[in-house]
């Protein structure tokens, strides 16, 4: 099953983050990065995790 669109993009952030500083992102750097709300971000992560 494809991951739908938000899922993706987060989950790419989340690598490219994590690879180029060492660590992961805040929820506000994801703020930043995606433009998406912070309910949004935590919505998905969960998503994610399932």
């Amino acid at each position: 099953m494809p991951i739908p669109d938000k899922e993706r993009k987060l989950l790419t952030i989340l690598a490219n983050f994590s690879i180029t500083h060492k660590r992961m992102p805040t929820f506000y750097e994801l703020y930043k990065k995606t433009g998406l709300r912070e309910g949004i971000h935590r919505v998905t992560l969960r998503r994610l995790a399932d």
